[in-house]
């Protein structure tokens, strides 16, 4: 695998946002010679997305490595993993279709990657933007991190603790990706279309550590992600958290196959027992359905037990 870099660019109907996100791609600073590339993924444009990208690359006269490539398969994850694929470095940047990466973004990326072996993937801090003519609205502060928007951690360092990173920006090594994927495709699809789904990236991070790397944060690796005005609405953010409670039981039981690594069969039982006691309460006192679900699941994870639930994804986890 050669060293270097390879930014992938998710796209759908990215026409009113991408313009932005490939200029400050282009203004990438080195203070020594890096080798990198750029791979535009087209999931299902229908708003002329590569028409507009082929026009903008001609205002530009620069020597770079840019390629374009579609996904058919409808789903952030399945162009994600098409642009992984179709790369030729050994370092992965996401940089989504309205992330504005400062402009020592894939250099502090490779540096970081190259001399710490035990970071598996890597994540930054955002600032959101949107057009001068829109205000954040007053309940965008306290809900920012859903919109992969702020600081990741309180300081740079190791946040394997966090479970965690945002797609948005994310930077790992290929190989990792290409082994957890070739053993269980996707079990999220993530935004698919204009179904707004979650957890994608949340999944991929679980991998990294079952692979038993670390995630770090790096408060210098910076953005800023620019907000449409149609995603600044009390609708959106509700839909948004609907997407995260879809996601709920798979990264559950994922987070949980994290933490039962090394783990004794005594303290396999001991979950084991929890988790009969917080059916009990979910079902009988609190009646909370997402919880009672999570835990039928959870009982099959750690016995075997086939009760309903999400069967085929604990299946595939017990795989990784």
């Amino acid at each position: 695998m050669k060293k270097g870099v390879s930014v992938v660019v998710c796209c759908y109907n990215s026409v009113n946002r991408v313009g932005n996100t490939l200029k400050h791609l282009f203004n990438q600073k080195f203070q020594i010679p890096i080798h990198w590339e750029i791979i535009i993924v087209d999931n299902n444009s229908n708003d002329k997305t590569i028409e507009f990208i082929q026009n903008e690359l001609s205002k530009y006269s620069i020597d770079l490595e840019l390629f374009i490539v579609c996904e058919k398969q409808a789903g952030l994850s399945f162009a994600r993993q098409r642009g992984v694929l179709e790369s030729k470095y050994g370092y992965i940047v996401f940089c989504d279709d309205d992330n504005w990466l400062n402009p020592n973004y894939v250099e502090t990326a490779f540096n970081v990657l190259e001399n710490n072996s035990f970071i598996g993937a890597l994540g930054g801090a955002s600032t959101a933007i949107t057009d001068p003519s829109i205000l954040l609205p007053s309940w965008f502060l306290e809900n920012e991190n859903a919109f992969a928007v702020g600081r990741q951690s309180k300081e740079t360092g190791d946040i394997t603790h966090r479970g965690y990173l945002w797609g948005a920006g994310l930077v790992f090594r290929k190989n990792i990706f290409v082994t957890t994927y070739a053993k269980v495709p996707p079990l999220l699809t993530d935004r698919a279309g204009k179904e707004l789904c979650s957890g994608g990236d949340s999944e991929f991070c679980a991998r990294v550590i079952l692979e038993g790397y670390r995630l770090f944060y790096d408060d210098t690796l910076r953005f800023k992600h620019y907000l449409e005005s149609d995603r600044l609405s009390i609708s959106y953010l509700k839909n948004l958290e609907r997407s995260f409670d879809l996601a709920f039981d798979t990264l559950s039981i994922l987070r949980l196959k994290v933490k039962l690594r090394g783990q004794t069969k005594v303290e396999k039982i001991i979950l084991i027992i929890r988790s009969l006691i917080t059916i009990f309460l979910s079902t009988v006192v609190k009646k909370k359905r997402k919880f009672y679900q999570y835990n039928i699941n959870l009982l099959y994870f750690l016995t075997g037990v086939k009760f309903n639930g999400l069967k085929k994804i604990v299946y595939d986890i017990n795989k990784l």
